[in-house]
């Protein structure tokens, strides 16, 4: 039973199919202590319009998100994800950062963290960090490390760390970065920091940041998250960086036969970074939290000019049938301007599970903007629910004999939803956002984000 509630809670969590996913995505170390005064921005870019993907850039994002909220006890209102983020995202959400930090004015410290394309200037001088909508060749379409590190020196902070998961190094096909790496062959010199700040990047010189394909992310993020789950959150800046440097040069190695050599510097008012701590009190429990991603890069570009599309072409009811591991599952989903309902059957019936139905209702206001249906209503104001059952093969003949069954099952599901709300809305604590490739008036087509999309004809 409790794949099938997966399945539809991790269907609108991000339109993907579930996969095997990392150690560290599961059984995630949740801190009892809370910490208000850490500010968090997650960036990580996967799709790309003029590039190759980034494999699993989006899975690094939301689990790095998670880590923040449970295991460093950061709140999730002091959190900004930011996937697959334009320049003009990127500059928004550090504005953001900016406001916070100065009006704590330095009782209150940063997380920059990114994962992404990197890239050089044409000289060599510079480096960039490339949104979505940016071009390896035209150094102008990115974010320049030069003026993201003077914009965080410049914050009065107890202290700012960033983590890059990208590289300025790699290979090119066709004009074209690689989806193997997070970066572009040419040696960058590092940039110089100000104020209080400290740098951990997932290679040095002209080494490439690789994926860790077994676990399903970024080589570098892997191992912060595995050091983070290693001790609860309780882990010094040194510390870490000394534990990530080890495990990803020896990994890289045996699965690349490459060199990647993790790197840390700081500006020259950091000089105690390495007792830095993550979080000062260690978790000490953990939670299965069942993040059900698809982790595999994308490769679709939206084909249609989004911008004419009006939020009312969307109202109605449509349906998509989707293969679970050979077993066929209506989808449907009914948007009526101010609420979405999605429901999955099963067509080709499980006789000992027969057929299950269920809902989704987030009430809200909804509108269009590029490619994406945007979610204006805060996740905590979702409702997700058992609506109905209905049972046949073995499974009906059961519950005819036994009628008190139906009613264990319907608890332990509404169980399981219970656990995954906390999820739910920490997926969607800021407003959600469902990438659309096409829309006509008679068919849609959603992005997985993570590699494949899904077809939706109009049914009413």
């Amino acid at each position: 039973m409790k794949r099938y509630t997966l399945l539809i809670l991790g269907l609108f969590l991000c339109l993907g199919t579930t996969k095997a996913q990392s150690s560290v995505d599961t059984q995630i170390a949740v801190n009892d202590q809370k910490d208000p005064n850490t500010f968090v921005l997650v960036i990580s870019n996967e799709n790309y319009k003029y590039e190759q993907p980034v494999p699993f850039a989006l899975n690094d994002g939301s689990i790095f998100k998670l880590y923040c909220e449970n295991t460093l006890g950061i709140p999730s209102k002091n959190i900004r994800y930011a996937p697959d983020a334009t320049l003009n995202d990127m500059r928004m959400q550090l504005m953001w950062l900016e406001k916070v930090m100065k009006a704590f004015q330095g009782d209150a410290r940063a997380i920059v963290y990114y994962s992404g394309h990197g890239m050089p200037s044409e000289d060599g001088k510079h480096a960039y960090l490339l949104p979505v909508d940016g071009n390896s060749q035209l150094a102008g379409s990115g974010l320049s490390t030069e003026s993201l590190y003077k914009q965080l020196g410049q914050l009065p902070s107890k202290g700012t760390i960033v983590l890059l998961d990208a590289c300025f190094s790699g290979a090119r096909r066709d004009g074209k970065m690689l989806a193997s790496n997070r970066g572009v062959a040419i040696k960058v010199k590092d940039e110089p920091l100000t104020g209080n700040m400290v740098v951990f990047s997932a290679a040095q010189g002209d080494e490439t940041a690789y994926p860790y394909q077994e676990q399903k992310h970024g080589l570098f993020t892997y191992y912060v998250l595995s050091a983070l789950k290693e001790k609860g959150g309780a882990i010094s800046l040194g510390d870490l960086s000394d534990q990530v440097t080890k495990m990803v040069t020896r990994t890289s190695i045996v699965e690349n036969n490459k060199s990647q050599t993790p790197t840390i510097h700081s500006s020259s008012s950091s000089t105690n970074w390495r007792n830095w701590r993550f979080a000062d009190k260690a978790a000490t429990r953990f939670e299965n939290m069942d993040v059900s991603n698809d982790t595999s890069a994308s490769t679709f570009t939206p084909t249609v000019d989004q911008g004419s599309v009006k939020p009312q072409s969307l109202i109605g009811t449509w349906k998509s049938v989707n293969d679970n591991n050979g077993q066929k599952i209506d989808i449907f989903f009914t948007f009526t301007g101010s609420s979405f309902t999605m429901k999955n059957v099963l067509s080709e019936t499980d006789p000992r599970l027969g057929v299950i139905t269920f809902s989704i209702l987030i009430p809200g206001d909804y509108n269009l903007k590029g490619n994406k249906l945007i979610i204006k209503s805060k996740a905590n104001k979702a409702e997700l629910k058992v609506e109905n059952m209905e049972f046949s093969g073995e499974a009906a003949e059961k519950i005819r004999q036994k009628p008190e069954l139906k009613e264990q099952v319907m608890t332990m599901l509404e169980k399981e939803i219970k656990k995954s709300k906390r999820k739910f809305v920490s997926g969607f604590s800021n407003d959600g956002e469902i990438p659309i490739i096409s829309l006509t008036d008679t068919q849609l087509i959603m992005s997985l984000g993570r590699g494949e999309s899904m077809t939706f004809t109009r049914v009413q």
